[in-house]
């Protein structure tokens, strides 16, 4: 279920309660630990393999020492953050720059489904409906920052939106870290003019953690998240006879079932989980 809370509420984490970004409201699906430290793992939407194995391997790190991953569920570094995450067992926050109902891109709707039901979060600060418009994600890279102790920017050109989410992470009094690229390449060029600037340079989740002044310690079991409910034999039907011969996109599915996102992405991997349907690769789910 999506639930509207205010920012000033206890359950959004103290950081972002006192930054001056905070917006008066905003719009939760699923699992929201303040008490949890959090980094943030950002940068170019067309990375470098390098800069996507980075981003991969010290969003697994962290997430294995305990540390939620915030992103911004944008293509490229943000993506590669979030399944680094997701892959080591651990917690993800995904902060969009649209509404919860309108996840964007539409291509990581099934990204957003694995962050909900692995005890992560989708959070905005925008009304369900609204689509993403420009303006938007400038202010979403606040949020981003907001909830973090600090933020890596992992490639970028010249004008890549990472730096604006370093600079406000700088405003905030956030750490910020970039892991060195090649400075003869474009998607180099955030990183060099970061640590020009004074930040850290960055490798791994320990030169992460060393930067932050964290202590490794044992990773907290993450709290599970499936759908457990009653008549749920009911809604597994009335998916699967939508669904007849054909595939069904999830804004489809949402649709034509009534269910509000977070419910229907529940539902469907606790379906897929039981072998009845199947992802359909950039098109939803078909039966299996």
């Amino acid at each position: 279920m999506i639930r509207r809370i205010p920012a000033s509420a206890l359950e959004i984490p103290e950081r972002l309660r006192e930054a001056e970004c905070a917006p008066e409201w905003l719009w939760i699906a699923g699992a929201l630990n303040p008490e949890l430290p959090a980094v943030a793992v950002v940068g170019s939407r067309k990375p470098s393999p390098y800069g996507r194995r980075m981003a991969r391997s010290i969003a697994a790190g962290l997430a294995r020492a305990g540390i939620v991953v915030v992103s911004g569920l944008a293509r490229g570094i943000d993506a590669a953050a979030h399944e680094g995450a997701l892959e080591a067992g651990g917690i993800t926050w995904a902060v969009l720059g649209s509404g919860l109902r309108r996840i964007y891109p539409v291509e990581h709707t099934a990204l957003a489904q694995r962050i909900f039901v692995s005890g992560g979060a989708l959070i905005s600060q925008f009304e369900p409906d609204r689509g993403p418009r420009p303006e938007q994600f400038p202010m979403r890279n606040a949020i981003v920052s907001g909830l973090s102790l600090g933020v890596v920017v992992v490639e970028g050109a010249e004008r890549s939106g990472s730096l604006i989410t370093a600079r406000l992470a700088g405003e905030q009094g956030r750490e910020v870290m970039a892991v060195p690229a090649a400075v003869d390449r474009p998607l180099g060029a955030a990183s060099y003019r970061l640590l020009r600037a004074g930040a850290s340079p960055v490798r791994d989740a320990d030169s992460v953690m060393e930067a932050l002044g964290i202590d490794r310690g044992e990773r907290p079991d993450p709290p599970a998240l499936t759908y457990k409910e009653e008549g749920d034999t009911l809604a597994e039907r009335k998916v699967l006879d939508l669904l007849g011969s054909d595939h069904l996109s999830i804004e489809e599915l949402s649709g034509e079932t009534g269910f509000e996102l977070p419910r229907l992405l529940s539902l469907l991997s606790y379906m897929e989980g039981k072998g009845l349907i199947e992802p359909v690769a950039g098109q939803g789910y078909a039966r299996s």
